[in-house]
C-alpha cells in the first residue's frame, strides 16, 4: 500500500502543469504577397472625360498687346497709346494681365508733362514791377511772366493812363496857381516852389507811352478842356490807374468860376472808424453851366486804417425806399497819396427835393459803411 502511494506521488511530480488559457497565437506571416489584394480596391484619378472648350487662351499682356472696345479706334488700342479724358493717360499692362489706362492726369496748364511753375501759378502777379500776370506757355510745360512793365505815374499798372493834365514842354508850364508856397516844403513831394510863389509840378513823360507827349505830373494844373477856369489840379484815382481833374470847372450855374456847391451830406462813422471817419463830407457841385454838369465828390475825405480793403464798395444816392442812382465804384485808397483826394462821380441833373435823399457807401461784404443825408446849400 505504501508502495502504491509512493508511486502515485512520484508520478504526479513528473507530470507538467497544464498551460494557461490560450490568448491567441501570433503568427509571423512575413511580407504580404503583392499579388494578393485582400482589401478594398486601390483609389486612383477620377476620369471625368475631356476638359470643356473655353476658347483660345489669352496671350500674356506685353508691348504687342492690342485692346478693342468702345474707347478704342477701329484698329484697337495698343500698349503705350495715350488715353483718358485728359489724353495724358497711357495704356499699360495691369497686374491682372490686361491692358488698362493709367496716369490720366493733366497739369494745371492742361499739359501732360511735369510743369515748371517757378514763375508762379497762373493768374498770380509777377515781375520786378509787379505788373505782370503769370500765364502758361504755349506747350503747357511751364508758367511764364511775359508782360511785366514799369508802373504808371499814379503807381498803378495801366499802360495807357489818361492824364487829364496840362500838356507841357518843361516844368515852367506846370505851375499850380491854386497852391501858394514859401518854400519847397509847402508843396507835394517832388514839386518845387517857383519864384512866383506857387508850387510847380514836374513835366513828365509816361515811359509806357513814349509817343503820348509830355504832361504835368499829379498835383499840377489840369487840361484846359476840363478846367477852363484854372481852378483844378490833377490827382491820381484811388486805384492808381487814372488821373482826375480835382475841382476843375468851367463857368458854373452860380455865375463865374467860383465853386458852386448845391448839395452836401455829412457822412457818418461806422465800424469804429475803420473805413470812413467823422468829418468826411460828400458835396454835389455844378462844374459847368452849359450844358449843365453836376458831380459828387468827397471833400474832405477822411479814411480809416482799413480803407485799403474796400475794393468792392460803391457810391449811391438813395431815397427813403432805397431806390435811386448808382454812381460808381468807390475804390480803395492808394498808399502814399494825399488823404483828402477824391474821384468825382457824375450826378443826374435833378433836384433832390420832395423826399429825403442820402449818399450811401455800400460794401458788397460789409453792407453800409457810411451814409449821410443830403441837404441843400444856398447859392452865393
Amino acid at each position: 500500500m505504501n508502495r502504491i502511494i509512493c508511486c502515485l506521488a512520484l508520478l504526479s511530480a513528473c507530470i507538467p502543469e497544464p498551460p494557461a488559457p490560450d490568448a491567441g497565437i501570433v503568427l509571423d506571416m512575413g511580407q504580404p504577397d503583392a499579388s494578393v489584394d485582400a482589401g478594398e480596391p486601390e483609389a486612383g484619378p477620377l476620369d471625368t472625360g475631356p476638359p470643356p472648350d473655353t476658347g483660345p487662351v489669352e496671350p500674356p499682356c506685353d508691348r504687342n498687346t492690342v485692346k478693342f472696345g468702345p474707347d478704342c479706334p477701329e484698329e484697337g488700342c495698343r500698349y503705350g497709346d495715350s488715353c483718358g479724358e485728359t489724353g495724358c493717360g497711357q495704356y499699360l499692362c495691369s497686374t491682372e494681365g490686361t491692358l488698362e489706362c493709367f496716369f490720366d492726369e493733366a497739369n494745371i496748364c492742361g499739359g501732360c508733362d511735369e510743369l515748371d511753375d517757378s514763375a508762379g501759378q497762373p493768374g498770380d502777379t509777377c515781375g520786378a514791377h509787379g505788373c505782370g500776370t503769370v500765364i502758361c506757355n504755349a506747350d503747357a510745360t511751364a508758367t511764364i511772366c511775359p508782360d511785366d512793365h514799369p508802373r504808371n505815374v499814379c503807381g498803378g499798372c495801366a499802360t495807357r493812363i489818361t492824364s487829364n493834365a496840362k500838356q507841357c514842354l518843361d516844368d515852367s508850364d506846370c505851375i499850380n496857381t491854386n497852391q501858394p508856397c514859401g518854400n519847397d516844403g509847402d508843396c507835394y513831394e517832388g514839386h518845387t516852389c517857383a519864384p512866383t510863389g506857387f508850387c510847380r509840378a514836374p513835366c513828365i513823360q509816361d515811359e509806357n507811352n513814349p509817343f503820348s507827349g509830355r504832361f504835368c505830373s499829379p498835383g499840377g494844373p489840369c487840361s484846359s478842356s476840363l478846367d477852363q477856369c484854372g481852378t483844378g489840379e490833377t490827382r491820381c484815382g484811388r486805384d492808381g490807374e487814372r488821373m482826375v481833374c480835382f475841382r476843375g470847372r468851367s463857368t458854373t450855374s452860380c455865375g463865374g468860376c467860383d465853386r458852386c456847391i448845391v448839395w452836401r451830406a455829412e457822412m457818418d462813422q461806422r465800424f469804429a472808424g475803420s473805413y470812413i471817419l467823422n468829418g468826411t463830407v460828400a458835396v454835389i457841385e455844378n462844374v459847368r453851366d452849359n450844358p449843365s454838369r453836376h458831380v459828387l465828390v468827397f471833400d474832405p475825405l477822411r479814411l480809416g486804417e482799413g480803407a485799403d480793403a474796400l475794393p468792392q464798395t460803391s457810391v449811391y444816392i438813395l431815397n427813403e425806399q432805397n431806390r435811386g442812382y448808382p454812381l460808381g465804384t468807390f475804390a480803395r485808397a492808394s498808399a502814399g497819396r494825399p488823404p483828402d483826394y477824391a474821384d468825382s462821380w457824375s450826378v443826374p441833373t435833378i433836384a433832390f427835393t420832395g423826399e429825403s435823399w442820402r449818399v450811401v457807401l455800400h460794401d458788397a461784404y460789409l453792407g453800409i459803411i457810411s451814409e449821410g443825408l443830403l441837404t441843400p446849400v444856398e447859392s452865393p
